[in-house]
């Protein structure tokens, strides 16, 4: 059974850090659009707009295995760990904050609050701590999907006070 568990973790971390990797490479693109002689690729790679969704990718998979075999091993060994406390929120939690930085950034608020609120109770110790890694994860794109919202309503707000009429503005962003 431990054997089937630690497989679930291979293949969850592989999916978790292709996911993200690739999720990181198409924002970054969309933020910082290539040359016109620049060659794009999505995904996992080593170099340019591939390393930071690689090296994230990776940490995520990381944690998302390391959650896999840590909960087996809590299930196995002590059931009284997580009846006492509550479950953790941490796969809705990630969802959201990934759902925020790639398509409705004003929603990066949701993940940012919620995150924030179980990692008190799992410092606490009333919910369940097996989730912080992608409680961490999911806030942490929440953050960010709400800083760039920010930033753009600034930019845009910046432009205006400067004389650029809205059409002026969308006409720079190529839209």
């Amino acid at each position: 059974m431990k054997f089937i568990r630690y497989a679930v973790g291979v293949v969850g971390f592989f999916l978790v850090w292709f996911g993200v990797a690739l999720v990181v490479s198409i924002v970054v693109t969309l933020l910082f659009p290539p040359t016109s002689d620049e060659t794009v690729t999505f995904g996992i790679g080593f170099h340019g707009r591939n390393l930071p969704g690689t090296i994230l990718g990776l940490l995520a998979g990381i944690q998302s295995f390391r959650a896999s075999v840590r909960g087996s091993q809590e299930e196995d060994g002590n059931p009284e760990i997580t009846q006492t406390m509550k479950p953790h929120r941490a796969t809705n939690i990630l969802v959201l904050g990934i759902i925020s930085l790639v398509m409705c950034m004003p929603l990066g608020i949701v993940p940012w609050v919620m995150g924030a609120k179980d990692l008190k109770e799992m410092d606490a110790g009333t919910m369940d701590p097996d989730g912080r890694g992608m409680t961490q994860a999911g806030q942490i794109c929440g953050i960010v999907a709400t800083c760039m919202i920010i930033a753009g309503i600034i930019c845009v707000a910046v432009l205006h006070m400067l004389g650029y009429s809205l059409e002026e503005i969308k006409h720079m962003t190529g839209n």
